[in-house]
C-alpha cells in the first residue's frame, strides 16, 4: 500500500505549522510508503495513484547505498570488510553479493556501452564502478568490469582521491567532473565550479546533464553546512557532446542532500535525499 499525502502548496509556503505537520509524515516509522504530492500532474507523471510497494529484502547491513541493478553498500568502517557490489534481479527480486577483483571501495556504478556496441542492446555492456579506493590496495579510480577489468586513476598523472557515482569524480583537492574517452584513454575536465559533486544524470535526449553539488555535507565538524550547495545544477551539452555549458540550478532540496540521481523515461529528475526520495519534472516542478 502506498500512502499519498496532498499537500497545499500556498498553505505549506505561508505556514510552518503546516510544514511541521508534513515532515511528522515522512518521517513517520510506517510499513507503508509515504508519499508527499505537491503537484498532480508530477504524481501521475512518476507513479499514478493506483502504485503498489514490494519490499524486496531486510538485511543485516547497509547493502543499498548507490546504485540501481547493481548497488553498492555502505562503508562498513573497516578495511578488512570492503563495501560489497548487491545485485538485485529486476525479474525475481533475488538478492546475491560479490566482490570483484581491482574494486576495493566502489560507491556508484552504472552500464558502460562501448564504441560499437549496438543500440537497444545488452552485447558487449560492461560496467563501470567509481571506486574511492583504500590505503591497503590502490588509490581512487574508475574500474569497468565484465569480462575484462580496465583502470582509469588518474588526470594526466594527478591521482583522483574520491571518485563517486558514475562519471561523476570527485576530488578533495579540488572538485572537478570529468569526460572519459575509454577507447582513447583522453580525459577531459568539464566543470570545476562545485565544492562536492556527486550524483551525474544525463537527460533522455541527451541535451542536459544533470549534477548534483553535495558541499553542504562538507563541514569538518560532521554537521550539514546549510550556507553551502545541496542543490542539482542542469548544464547544455555541446553539439559535439565533449563540452558543457550554461549551468543552472535546476533544484535545492531542502532537506537532506540531493545524492543518487536519475532520470526517468518521461523526463522527471529523481534523486534520494536523507528523507528518500525527491522528484522533479523537466521544467523543475518538485
Amino acid at each position: 500500500m502506498v500512502n499519498i499525502t496532498y499537500v497545499d502548496v500556498l498553505r505549506l509556503a505561508t505556514s510552518f505549522d503546516y510544514a511541521d505537520s508534513l515532515n511528522s509524515i515522512t518521517n513517520a516509522s510506517t510499513d507503508h510508503a509515504s508519499l508527499l504530492a505537491c503537484d498532480q500532474s508530477l504524481l501521475d507523471g512518476v507513479i499514478g495513484t493506483n502504485s503498489t510497494q514490494k519490499l524486496i529484502a531486510e538485511l543485516p547491513f547497509d547493502a543499498f547505498h548507490e546504485g540501481k541493478i547493481y548497488a553498492t553498500s555502505n562503508w562498513a568502517g573497516s578495511l578488512d570488510n570492503p563495501i560489497n557490489i548487491t545485485i538485485v534481479d529486476p525479474n525475481t527480486g533475488d538478492i546475491s553479493f560479490t566482490r570483484y577483483v581491482n574494486v576495493a571501495e566502489a560507491n556508484g556504478g552504472a552500464a558502460f556501452y562501448p564504441v560499437g556496441t549496438p543500440a537497444n542492446s545488452s552485447e558487449g555492456q560492461q560496467i563501470a564502478f567509481c571506486d574511492q579506493g583504500d590505503v591497503n590496495h590502490h588509490g581512487s579510480q574508475l574500474t569497468v568490469v565484465k569480462p575484462a577489468i580496465d583502470e582509469t586513476n588518474n588526470f594526466l598523472g594527478r591521482n583522483f582521491s574520491s571518485l563517486n557515482d558514475k562519471f561523476g569524480l570527485e576530488l578533495s583537492i579540488r572538485p572537478y567532473v570529468y569526460r572519459p574517452e575509454p577507447k582513447t584513454g583522453v580525459i577531459q575536465a568539464v566543470t570545476g565550479s562545485y565544492i562536492a559533486p556527486n550524483g551525474i544524470e544525463f537527460s533522455l535526449d541527451y541535451k542536459y546533464v544533470h549534477i548534483t553539488d553535495t558541499g553542504a555535507q562538507t563541514s569538518k565538524d560532521g554537521e550539514n553546512n546549510a550556507t553551502y550547495p545541496a542543490t542539482i545544477y542542469r548544464f547544455d551539452i555541446t553539439p559535439d557532446g565533449k563540452r558543457l555549458e550554461n549551468r543552472q540550478t535546476f533544484a535545492y532540496s531542502s532537506v537532506g542532500l540531493p545524492d543518487g540521481i536519475h532520470t526517468d523515461i518521461k523526463g522527471n529528475v529523481c534523486s534520494a535525499v536523507s528523507r528518500g526520495i525527491h522528484a522533479w519534472d523537466k521544467e523543475c516542478v518538485f
